[in-house]
Parts: C-alpha cells; structure tokens; sequence
C-alpha cells in the first residue's frame, strides 16, 4: 500500500489566504449565483412590469389573478418573479403574505415546504388533507397571499394541491414551468377552471442581450480588469447556441472564474472558458438527473444498466419490477411510454427504429444517447437517494437478457 499523506489544511488556507484577502479574481461571487437578485433585469423590463402590474392588486386589498410563467430554461423567469414578491412585500408590509418554494416530489412535500415558510410544522406521516387543514388555518383570512410554485408541471398530472390553493378567495397562484404545454397536463376540469391563469411568455436571450446580462453581472462580480478581452462574447456566444441560456452563461463565468483562481491567474481567457465548459455540462447533466421524476431515474438507469439496445417493453417490465420492489407501486405502460418520450426529448436516450429484414417489419429499441462514463457515477448516486441498489437493476437487465 502507498504511503497516505496527509493534508494540512491551516497550511493550506494560510496558502490561498491572500487571494481572498487581496480580491484579484472576485469582488463578489455570489452576484453570479443562480439565487442573486440584482438590482437591474437587462432585457426583462416588460415581463417584469406585467407580473407587478397584476400582483399589485393585493396592495389595494383584492385577491390578484392566477398567473403562469413559461419559458425555456435560464430566460430569467424565477428571478424576474422573485424580484417582483420581493418588492411588493418590502412595499406592502403586513398586508401581503408571499411564498415561493420549488415544487417536491409529491404535493404532500410542496405542501409542507409552503407550510415551513408560515412558520407551521406538517408533518409527513399525516394525511395530505389533514395537512392542507392545518395549512389553510394557519393562513390570516385578512391578507392576501401569494403562492409561488417553481416548476409546476412536477406535481402533474395530481392536482389536489393546485384545487385546494386555486379555491382560496384571498389567495394567488403564480405557476413558473419550462414546459410550455402544461395546462394540456392538468386532467382535473376543476383545476382547469378555478386556475385559469394569466399567461406570461419569456422568450429566449439572443446574444446581443446575453452579452449585455453577463456584462452587468460581471461589473458586480469581477474585479477590474479579470475578464480578458472577448470572453464576454465568446460566453454568451456559446449560450446563445444553447438556447438563449443565461443560467448556462452565468454558471460558465463562475466556473471559469474558479478555474483561474485554482490555477494562480488573475485573468479569465477564452481558453479558460473552454476548460470551464466540461465541468459546467457534467454539472448540468447532473442536476437534470436530479430533477427527474423517480420512475424516469429508474428507467434511466435500467439504460444504462444495459450498455445496448433494449426494447421499449423489456425496459418498462424490469422498471416495473424495480418500483414494486423498492417503491411498493407500479406504473402502467403507457405512463412508462410517456416518462421515456420526455427522457428522449432531454436528450437522455433514443428510441430507434430497426428494420429486421426484408419484408419481417421493424423493432423498436432504447439506447443511451449521451457518455455511459459521464452518468455513470451520477445515476448510481441518484438510486442510492431512493435507496435502490444500482447492482440489482443490473441483474434484472441480465436476466431479460436471458443471461
């Protein structure tokens, strides 16, 4: 066995001390973070004016309509939104209750994260309408709340949460998705009903706006001088081709900005940010793993278990087995059919077409469409969280296999 060596670490702060100390790199970091709300939205002025417009009825005492923000990832749709309750509760004081939570795994979890936040305990192993009872009394008829849910489309197609919240008189619904469609996902016609919501639309970033966004948040993050020539650019070039993303833009500067840190440099270059870009996509694919609903997690691993081509029916038979195993549930085929057409949609897998000879028809069959080695290690973390042991998706894969 090698020797182990040790890490000092008082050595090693005291060593990396001075770049904190004299801010070569950063001013502040944190003006990059996903959670920053700035003070300015370049290129958002309208989307931003529109929700204050419609929140501000709560300010003269009437319940605001329902609203739902669409957009693609990273068009500024949540921190536009937080912004506004920010500013209206700042202005409103005692008279506006605001909320805003990203959507759990289940309504029950939604709910008791909306509850945390008004200061009440819900504790998991009661009922879910127990809950929303104790949640609903918890809330001043006098105020007029609103309620913020990031990434609804979660919770769908379930919709008791949304019914409950939608048939509240003094409270707002405000629903943040990236999918455009998904109203078509609410199959409950009293949801359809009572939400009704305000559409607002964010369209994606061009590079020209891109450009100025990165140029505003850098002047806040960077010290003068760090960024070299082009980088902004280049940075919201690459983001442009990516769909108008700036969350990828911004992400790209600070692990760019970490980079330059780790290698002793005072100086962001292109080539940085070329170095910046593998770690920013694992991170990514990483985080849209984490985002999947659990039987797509299962689905996803049952393909990368498999290392080839598995028919569409021999993967949602070996997910069956898994759910009812460690889930204690099953899923139809059809619903299996539709959380794989979202994973080939997302770029996860492809489902190909195979012709099995002349005249003999055609088979369909999943096959992995991005690095095994990349999601590999990721995959097999996300099923150690359901507990789920990666090793016996892997024999199930054989055993369909017939080995």
């Amino acid at each position: 066995m090698g020797q182990r060596r040790e890490v000092d670490l008082a050595t090693f702060f005291e060593d990396k001390s001075d770049i904190f100390k004299i801010p070569r790199v950063y001013k502040n970091r944190d003006a990059l973070s996903g959670n920053f709300i700035p003070d300015e939205l370049p290129h958002r002025e309208e989307e931003l004016r529109k929700i204050a417009q419609y929140l501000s009825y709560a300010i003269a005492g009437n319940t605001p309509p329902n609203l739902l923000i669409l957009g693609s990832t990273g068009t500024g749709k949540t921190v536009t939104v937080k912004k506004v309750i920010k500013e209206l509760k700042n202005y409103a004081g005692g008279m506006v209750e605001t909320l805003y939570t990203v959507v759990g795994r289940t309504q029950q979890q939604t709910l008791i994260f909306l509850g945390q936040q008004m200061g009440v305990r819900l504790p998991a192993r009661r009922g879910f309408d127990e809950n929303w009872r104790k949640f609903k009394n918890s809330i001043d008829g006098d105020k007029k709340v609103i309620v913020v849910l990031d990434e609804i489309d979660k919770i769908l197609p379930s919709c008791d949460l949304l019914y409950y919240l939608t048939r509240q008189q003094n409270i707002c619904l405000v629903g943040i998705s990236n999918k455009i469609g998904v109203m078509e996902m609410i199959k409950d016609k009293r949801v359809i009903s009572s939400f009704n919501p305000i559409k607002i639309v964010f369209k994606r970033y061009n590079s020209s706006q891109l450009a100025d966004i990165l140029r505003y948040r850098a002047s806040m993050a960077f010290c003068n001088g760090v960024l070299d020539d082009g980088v902004i650019n280049y940075v919201a070039s690459l983001a442009a081709k990516s769909g108008g993303d700036a969350r990828y833009a911004l992400d790209l500067l600070a692990f760019s900005g970490d980079i330059a840190i780790s290698e002793g440099r005072s100086k962001i270059t292109v080539d940085i940010v070329r170095k910046a870009m593998n770690e920013v996509e694992i991170e990514y694919i990483r985080k849209s793993i984490s985002d999947l609903t659990d039987p797509q997690k299962i689905l996803l691993a049952i393909v990368v278990a498999s290392n080839e081509n598995l028919s569409p029916s021999a993967v949602y038979n070996i997910c069956k087995k898994v759910m009812l195993s460690y889930c204690g549930r099953d899923l139809t085929s059809w619903r299996l059919s539709e959380y794989m057409s979202e994973l080939d949609l997302l770029g996860f897998v492809r489902i190909i077409k195979k012709g099995r000879g002349k005249g003999k028809g055609f088979s369909w069959y999943v096959q992995l469409d991005m690095s095994r080695d990349v999601i590999l290690d990721i995959i097999r973390e996300e099923l150690n969280k359901m507990d789920i042991d990666f090793e016996h998706v892997v024999k199930l894969v054989k055993l369909a296999k017939g080995g």
